[in-house]
This record gives C-alpha cells, structure tokens and sequence, in this order.
C-alpha cells in the first residue's frame, strides 16, 4: 500500500514538471506510458528499452523546470549578505 502512494506521489511530481516544462513532445510520451501502464507495466525496469525512454523524458521535463538547479550557500551570501559584488 504505502509502495502504491509513493508511486502515485512520484507520477504526480512528474506530471506536475511535465506540465511546468510546457513541452508537447514530453506532455505525449508521458500520457502515452500512461495509457500503455492500463494494460501492461512500461514504466518497470527492466524492460525492452521502453522504460529508458520514460525516465529519460522525465529526466529532461525536470531539467527544463530548473528542478537540478541549486544555489550555492556561498554565492548567495556573496550576492545578497553585505552588498559586495562577486
């Protein structure tokens, strides 16, 4: 059960970047490996290559949304803590 929430919490997460990235080919594969998990299971791996291309379209909608993208602690004291530039 608690396996099945963390999917489904997973998959939402997903879709809500997919839906940020406002990407159509992205918006397709993932409503198509939707479609697809109706009847079999697409999105496990191992698999014959299907899955890669899931994770890899979820890979770049995260990218597209800034998701990976981090400041530093120290270039945001330098930028923003005592007014120096640097």
């Amino acid at each position: 059960m608690l396996g099945t929430l963390g999917l489904f919490a997973l998959l939402g997460n997903i879709a809500y970047a997919i839906w940020k990235a406002r990407d159509p080919l992205l918006t397709a594969i993932f409503l198509a490996f939707m479609v697809m998990g109706l009847v079999d299971v697409p999105i496990a791996v191992p698999s014959l290559h299907l899955a890669e291309l899931f994770w890899v379209a979820i890979g770049i909608a995260l990218a597209k949304t800034g998701f990976f993208e981090q400041e530093s602690v120290g270039s945001s004291l330098n930028n923003h803590g005592n007014g120096r530039k640097g």
